[in-house]
């Protein structure tokens, strides 16, 4: 929309703001066009960018999480919020798996081998009845081979069946998708979680990983958890310094993702390369 104003003095000018949004960023503030959730979903007006999962002390990249983004909301937060509000969760979260299975597999469309795409996927779209169709007629379309895909499930919602979730979960094992629980420390993630559903991979919260190498209680319980869990199924996120990286590595963690390791970027800037992949 052009919001040029006729600077001549004789002349005055209306501007509808029912259509428009303030979003504050520090002290600037930016119009936003105030798009119905509805249509967000329906024409896809979003896009994603990939931030690099590295192994930690080879710093090769093992793959790349996929994060939505919409410029007619201030945060993902606040975008999925809507979509709640208004019923359409679902169909959001399937719409953001679709549309970055597609702009990844076209960007390493010569390629016979490339890093894992993972995507955060909610609870309660995993138990949804219609997923499962959803799931097959994507690969159809997409032709994604599920043995490069991760599924993070997203525990910012309860998980209520925690029994019932785990049927799901392996069903995705059974096609050959690799299954993580994205940001343990942090909402509903607990180490019961992580016993009951038996992840393949476990993604601590980025509070983990910043200021690592200042904080021993950090330390320690981290090392207890590459104990328990062995390091090869431990990702943990929040890296931003040499000082926490080398950090992660004394303390046997294998998979490591942060600003300091690569921060998001657009698909085309995506490595193509051999890789060392997640187990």
């Amino acid at each position: 929309m052009d919001l040029a104003v006729d600077t001549e003095p004789h002349k005055w000018f209306t501007l509808n703001l029912e259509n428009i949004l303030i979003k504050r960023e520090g002290a600037t503030e930016i119009l936003m066009m105030n798009v119905p959730i509805e249509k967000i979903v329906k024409e896809r007006l979003f896009t994603h960018v990939f931030q690099p999962i590295h192994i930690v002390h080879t710093g090769e990249i093992t793959g790349y999480e996929s994060l939505i983004r919409c410029e007619y909301f201030s945060s993902p937060t606040a975008l999925f919020q809507e979509a709640d509000k208004k019923g359409l969760l679902f169909e959001l979260d399937c719409a953001s798996m679709l549309e970055a299975m597609r702009v990844y597999k076209f960007h390493y469309r010569n390629e016979l081998i490339y890093p894992r795409l993972s995507v955060n996927i909610l609870p309660s779209t995993l138990l949804n009845p219609s997923f499962k169709s959803f799931l097959e007629e994507a690969i159809v379309d997409v032709q994604f081979p599920m043995n490069r895909m991760v599924f993070e499930i997203n525990e910012a919602e309860a998980i209520p069946h925690l029994e019932t979730l785990n049927d799901s979960i392996h069903d995705l094992k059974s096609i050959g998708a690799l299954v993580a629980l994205d940001d343990l420390g942090k909402g509903q993630s607990s180490i019961r979680s992580v016993i009951e559903l038996e992840p393949n991979i476990i993604k601590l919260d980025r509070y983990f990983g910043k200021d690592l190498s200042k904080h021993a209680r950090k330390q320690h319980f981290l090392k207890s958890l590459v104990y328990f869990l062995a390091r090869d199924h431990i990702v943990l996120e929040g890296i931003e310094s040499e000082e926490d990286l080398e950090c992660a590595r004394k303390i046997g963690v294998h998979f490591g993702q942060g600003y300091y390791l690569g921060k998001p970027h657009s698909v085309e800037k995506c490595e193509s390369f051999p890789l060392n992949f997640l187990p």
